[in-house]
């Protein structure tokens, strides 16, 4: 099947299960493997020193970036072929440090959908259920005609 021709979740199965390329972004941010349902998009994360701030923490980018990622895919998850989401606003509460060298989940999941914009909650987890962040998003839908 073309990329093209693929449905939301169907693009996202592919990119979770690298038959497709993953989008330059997890060149920077480790995005290992992920899961996608409809309405949801588990990506496995890690962190390493290339994340780190001036005090030796994660940069909170990192969380950032891949919550913001799995909350956009969960959208995308539920639009037809040829369609796309875009970030309006993302709000982020960190609940502990994120840990260096060490899986993660980021979590999306879809909580509503307009006919124009698509509203998700995520979450940032270990395998044990620690939650290190928690968001929410709002993302435009770009449908094609």
């Amino acid at each position: 099947m073309n990329v093209s021709d693929m449905n939301g979740l169907q693009l996202m199965k592919a990119m979770a299960n690298r038959e497709i390329p993953l989008p330059n972004i997890a060149n920077i941010v480790p995005m290992l493997d992920g899961q996608a349902a409809r309405g949801k998009m588990s990506i496995r994360v890690r962190a390493n020193e290339n994340h780190l701030n001036s005090q030796n923490a994660v940069h909170g980018g990192f969380a950032s970036t891949v919550l913001d990622t799995a909350m956009a895919c969960a959208v995308h998850t539920m639009l037809n072929s040829n369609s796309g989401v875009c970030t309006i606003d993302l709000s982020l509460k960190y609940v502990k440090p994120i840990p260096v060298d060490m899986d993660l989940y980021a979590e999306g999941q879809v909580d509503e959908m307009t006919a124009q914009i698509g509203f998700a909650s995520g979450r940032l987890r270990d395998d044990d259920g620690n939650i290190y962040v928690t968001a929410s998003t709002s993302c435009m839908l770009l449908k094609s005609n």
